[in-house]
This record gives structure tokens, sequence and C-alpha cells, in this order.
């Protein structure tokens, strides 16, 4: 009698095999999470300067709102940036 469990579509026949799909299941998810997060980083940066132009096109001076928009897209984009070159130096 053999270890066998199935995880996901696969079937796997030890600890080892199996610990090996897992950390393979989860780095494709964290690069996932990765891809996202610098996109919906992306975004904010892009409403922020957005909604900057607009209230200054309106307004004549820039809201507070656009500015911490852009604050948080800027930091949240360069520690997803740091986290992923962190990640590469790791696999390599």
């Amino acid at each position: 009698m053999g270890y066998s469990r199935k995880c996901g579509n696969k079937e796997v026949k030890s600890a080892k095999a199996l610990s090996r799909v897992v950390i393979s299941d989860m780095t494709k998810h964290i690069n996932q999470m990765q891809k996202l997060s610098k996109l919906f980083s992306v975004l904010t940066i892009f409403i922020g300067a957005v909604l900057l132009i607009y209230m200054i096109a309106v307004e004549d001076e820039p809201g507070a709102l656009p500015l911490i928009l852009l604050i948080i897209g800027v930091i949240w984009f360069v520690i997803t940036k740091y986290q992923i070159k962190k990640r590469a130096q790791r696999e390599t």
C-alpha cells in the first residue's frame, strides 16, 4: 500500500510530491496576486492624476483626495515592485 492523494486535478504518490504541487500552486497564486496588486496601484495613480488635473482645471488648486491617491498609489507600486524583485532573486 502506497501513499496516494489527489490534489486538485493531480494525483500524487508521495508527501514530497504533494509538497511540490502545493508550493507550485501557491507560487502561481502569489504571482497572480502581485500582478493584480501592481495593476491596482497603477490604476490608483491614474485615477489620482486624472482627479488632480480635473481639480486644478476646475478649482485652480489641487485637492487633498487626488494627492492622497497619488501618494498611496506610488507607495503601493514601489512596495509591490520590491516584493516582485525580492521573490525573483530568491527563485534564482
